[in-house]
């Protein structure tokens, strides 16, 4: 019911189970990934699979209180999928190695998409050269400045977040600033 992709490895045999919402995740159906742990390891991103394997050895070896990982998992038809990966050990004797985990994988590939389209959104607004705020309304406080802001007035943007309206504009009426917000 909660939509994230669940997993259990059993690190004895190292193999996988991966639970259907997992696989559909990635594309695959019926035929699935196989259960080698392994190959499914490689089927993180290049560029962040040493990262992922590291904090996967820590954490089997102790050495983590969590095991927790954003990466990029390839998808059957080779695109990248955005995860949160969390795994713990359900199985442990003692203090030794862990003999099972289990983990579920949180599909963040929209959350991505509008991450990267809100940092061009505000790449777009630190260049432009008109002023920009934006105040909380509930402090009167600004809480983002764009450089246009910063030139036209002088302050740093740090100096302008600890600010409001009111506090640059002293002749300002509480009724002015009411027609701000």
């Amino acid at each position: 019911g909660c939509n994230d992709g669940i997993f259990e490895w059993d690190l004895e045999t190292n193999k996988v189970f991966f639970l259907p919402r997992f696989l559909d995740m990635l594309g695959y159906k019926d035929e699935g990934i196989g259960d080698d742990a392994d190959a499914a390891i490689q089927l993180v991103h290049p560029d962040e699979r040493h990262q992922v394997s590291s904090k996967l050895e820590q954490y089997i070896r102790g050495e983590l209180d969590k095991f927790e990982v954003e990466c990029r998992i390839l998808h059957k038809d080779n695109h990248y999928v955005h995860v949160l990966s969390r795994a713990f050990t359900v199985c442990r004797d003692g203090d030794s190695r862990p003999h099972r985990l289990v983990g579920s994988h949180v599909d963040l590939t929209e959350w991505k998409q509008h991450e990267i389209e809100l940092n061009q959104f505000k790449t777009t607004l630190d260049q432009t050269h008109d002023s920009v705020f934006m105040l909380n309304p509930e402090t009167r406080i600004f809480y983002y400045v764009n450089q246009g802001a910063t030139k036209l007035l002088g302050y740093s943007a740090e100096e302008l977040c600890q600010l409001g309206p009111r506090d640059i504009d002293v002749g300002m009426s509480a009724d002015d600033l009411q027609r701000m917000i």
